[in-house]
């Protein structure tokens, strides 16, 4: 059985991105970094705010403050 495509990786990249920005203070996190397996992965981020490392097109990182930008 297949959950592709019913929101669930969103949701988990959601709740990733909400526990980067609490760990923020505590770690010194600056970004959310993400090594995308194939470019339709790294699509997919970039849909969601991920900019794409221009060195290696499959890393996409978020800025901390972007998150929380989107957040408030």
């Amino acid at each position: 059985m297949s959950v592709q495509g019913k929101g669930l990786g969103q949701q988990l990249q959601v709740h990733a991105l909400i526990l980067s920005v609490m760990l923020t203070d505590q770690s010194g996190i600056h970004a959310a970094v993400v090594d995308a397996k194939h470019k339709r992965a790294s699509q997919y981020c970039q849909r969601l705010g991920f900019i794409s490392c221009k060195d290696a097109m499959l890393t996409l990182y978020l800025p901390i403050a972007t998150i929380k930008q989107g957040l408030a």
